[in-house]
């Protein structure tokens, strides 16, 4: 289930929610939460969740999560380009 748009406040993702929004596994998501690379990232208890608004605001920058290796260049780069709807490299 994803997050309703006529929600009043932040709206927070679930690691799965953001799997599937980035279109990234959920052990990517997971891999680039402990090494601190996905912003707007939270604990809630024991559990990871992620400020969509952060996310967003960072994938429209066009830099969405520095690559831990140059080969997830082409990955991290896809993942901007699918938070922000632009499927041809285009801002």
């Amino acid at each position: 289930m994803m997050p309703s748009e006529n929600r009043i406040g932040p709206i927070y993702l679930t690691p799965e929610e953001l799997a599937a929004k980035t279109k990234m596994s959920l052990k990517w998501v997971r891999n680039q939460t402990q090494a601190k690379r996905i912003p707007g990232h939270v604990k809630v208890g024991r559990y990871s969740r992620y400020l969509l608004e952060e996310i967003e605001k960072y994938a429209s920058s066009g830099t969405f999560l520095l690559p831990a290796l140059p080969a997830s260049n082409y990955l991290l780069k896809r993942a901007g380009r699918l938070l922000t709807g632009d499927r041809n490299g285009h801002k």
